[in-house]
């Protein structure tokens, strides 16, 4: 993980949602055992997450909004959002999975 002082590529990386974090949050999206056993109905607790906020687009975002629109605003996105590289893919895990 990066650690300050930043330099130009650890900079860009340290705002992004990494995979491990990704991992995180889907955890408290199930329901699993308050010991870590096999769950009964007994010990089961849901955690599910109602609202989360981050800065990072998810792959595939350009697809669910107005993507001329965006492409005329933003024409350096062009070949991003035709290869859909266009943002994070950790995130459109999330997006897809909570």
């Amino acid at each position: 993980f990066e650690m300050p002082p930043y330099n130009k590529g650890s900079l860009r990386s340290v705002y992004h949602i990494r995979h491990v974090d990704v991992q995180r949050l889907k955890a408290l999206g199930s329901t699993e055992s308050i010991n870590h056993q096999k769950p009964d109905a007994s010990t089961n607790v849901n955690r599910t997450i109602d609202i989360m906020v981050s800065h990072d687009w998810p792959r595939g975002i350009a697809h669910h909004g107005d993507t001329s629109q965006l492409l005329q605003r933003k024409p350096f996105f062009r070949e991003e959002v035709e290869s859909n590289t266009l943002g994070n893919p950790a995130s459109e895990i999330l997006l897809h999975e909570l």
